[in-house]
């Protein structure tokens, strides 16, 4: 490949992406059939490498799923500095904010999974907690034991 179209394609990839509410219209094309699989009422996980069109599928999604269908979408990008355990605890605690924003009803069984969904939140905000307590107590430790490396090296 020639130098200009090597950095025409680094130019279009770079560019041409979309984000989360982005006011960019972008048209998908589906040449396997991932729009249509990812309509299907199933639950899904899409994954790929950076720039290979996730979001723009799952904008596709968003944009053609019935009304009664709710589509959730956590960018784990906005997770890739937390450290594990805590990023399981920040991406469940997204995806359970976003479940809550769309159970609006105030009575049956919306009202019940809402509060369901609220008592989830309270106890990953408790865990959230204990793994930056954790966190911190690893972090005087090894403090300490730098200090204490220091000391008998005579620095």
């Amino acid at each position: 490949m020639s130098n200009n179209v090597v950095e025409l394609r680094r130019l279009i990839q770079e560019n041409a992406r979309i984000q989360k509410g982005s006011s960019i219209q972008i048209d998908y094309v589906d040449v396997t059939h991932a729009l249509a699989d990812a309509l299907a009422r199933q639950n899904h996980v899409v994954f790929g490498r950076r720039g290979c069109g996730k979001s723009l599928l799952l904008e596709q999604v968003r944009n053609k799923v019935p009304d009664d269908i709710r589509a959730v979408y956590i960018n784990c990008e906005d997770y890739k500095h937390h450290s594990f355990p805590n990023v399981l605890i920040e991406i469940l605690d997204a995806i359970f904010s976003e479940m809550e924003s769309h159970l609006t009803s105030w009575f049956g069984k919306k009202a019940k999974l809402r509060e369901l969904v609220r008592e989830l939140r309270q106890k990953l905000a408790t865990l959230r907690e204990q793994q930056d307590e954790l966190s911190r107590k690893i972090r005087e430790k090894q403090e300490q034991a730098g200090e204490k490396k220091q000391e008998s090296v005579g620095v």
